[in-house]
C-alpha cells in the first residue's frame, strides 16, 4: 500500500462495503468484464522517443584550457570543430 499523507482518514469496512455497493448499483458505472479488459489497448508510450541506435552517449573530461578554447567560438562552430577533432 502506498504511503498516505498525514491526516488521511480511511473508510471503515462497513463504509467501504456501502461505497462499493453504491458504485455497483450505478448503471452508468458498470465494471469491465474480463473479456472487455482483454480488448483494452495499452497506453501509448510518452516521453522522449527511443534513440536511432547510431549514437552512443559518452562522458568526456577535458582540460579547462581546451574547454575554454571551444567555448570561445560560437555554438555552430563549436559543434563543427568538435566533430572535426573527433574524426581526425
Amino acid at each position: 500500500m502506498p504511503k498516505l499523507k498525514a491526516g488521511t482518514i480511511l473508510p471503515t469496512p462497513a463504509e467501504d462495503a456501502a461505497i462499493t455497493a453504491a458504485a455497483l448499483a450505478d448503471p452508468d458505472a458498470v465494471p469491465f468484464t474480463d473479456a472487455e479488459w482483454e480488448q483494452v489497448k495499452p497506453l501509448v508510450r510518452r516521453g522522449r522517443p527511443l534513440g536511432s541506435g547510431t549514437k552512443a552517449q559518452v562522458t568526456l573530461r577535458l582540460d579547462v584550457e581546451v574547454l575554454e578554447k571551444f567555448l570561445e567560438v560560437e555554438v555552430r562552430r563549436f559543434v563543427n570543430l568538435f566533430r572535426y577533432e573527433i574524426e581526425v
